[in-house]
């Protein structure tokens, strides 16, 4: 059975064959995970980084994430998402 996107190379006038990418995590302790995320896009010679840091605790998530995508757009829309930017994210389970 093939996947209605096997084969597919463009998405919104975006090459994705010129992208490069790589994901850490490390848990510090048993309640706080450092994630980063890089990728490189080929074609717009731009660098793309995600750093991230979770803590949980009996009902709560806390999520902290600082992103730094360059002033270039992934499709032919508008910059959206383009810039400098920190999160905080709180999750409250019941």
């Amino acid at each position: 059975m093939e996947s209605a996107y096997s084969g597919m190379t463009e998405w919104h006038d975006y090459n994705l064959l010129k992208v490069s990418a790589v994901m850490l995590t490390y848990p510090l302790t048993l309640f706080d995970n450092l994630m980063a995320i890089g990728y490189y896009s080929w074609a717009d010679d731009a660098f793309y980084q995600y750093i991230g840091w979770q803590r949980i605790y009996d009902k709560l998530v806390v999520n902290l994430n600082f992103f730094n995508y360059p002033d270039v757009t992934l499709s032919g829309d508008s910059a959206a998402g383009a810039g400098k930017g920190l999160q905080l994210i709180l999750i409250y389970n019941h």
